[in-house]
């Protein structure tokens, strides 16, 4: 899943099914908020869950990698044999300790849905962020295409700091 476009996860199936069959949801478009709010949130409904998607599966993956391996830890059977139930050993102890790779895998993919969400507002028609940075970038305007890019990477920038500031959250150890 890593490996395929991230556009191209919902695009067959929303186009053959959403538009052509049950023509619930539109596939290209954008409608603004104040022209029809119910419009505006169907457009956005596809585009979304095109860049979601491929993120999803790459997290779902990763805790369930997790949880498998600390599963069969030794404080996990400790916590059995303390006579804890299931749920409490699974949300406390389990889960918990295995947040942490998954925190990362958010930190990094955030760079990702980023870059990827110039192509999803081509597919889908959308005019967004990166959409006005091209087009101010064949216009030449350079310091506004360097200002948003800067906007951009304070962006990854934070996601980063807000990773850190989320893993002293989950796990005590790392403050």
């Amino acid at each position: 899943s890593i490996s395929i476009p991230v556009f191209l996860y919902w695009q067959s199936f929303n186009l053959a099914f959403l538009q052509l069959v049950l023509k619930w949801l539109p596939s290209i478009g954008f409608v603004s908020f104040s022209e029809s709010p119910s419009g505006w949130l169907k457009s956005l409904i596809l585009p979304s869950c095109s860049l979601a998607l491929g993120t999803s599966a790459i997290v779902i993956r990763y805790v369930k990698v997790s949880v498998n391996g600390q599963r069969k830890q030794d404080y996990v059977r400790t916590a059995y044999s303390k006579g804890l139930g299931k749920n409490k050993v699974m949300y406390r102890h389990v889960l918990r300790n295995s947040l942490i790779p998954v925190i990362t895998i958010f930190g990094m993919t955030a760079a990702d849905i980023l870059g990827g969400s110039i192509i999803v507002e081509n597919v889908f028609f959308h005019a967004g962020n990166w959409k006005a940075d091209i087009c101010l970038n064949f216009k030449q305007r350079f310091a506004v295409v360097a200002g948003t890019d800067i906007l951009f990477g304070t962006y990854c920038c934070g996601m980063q700091f807000r990773r850190r500031l989320i893993y002293s959250l989950v796990d005590p150890r790392i403050r």
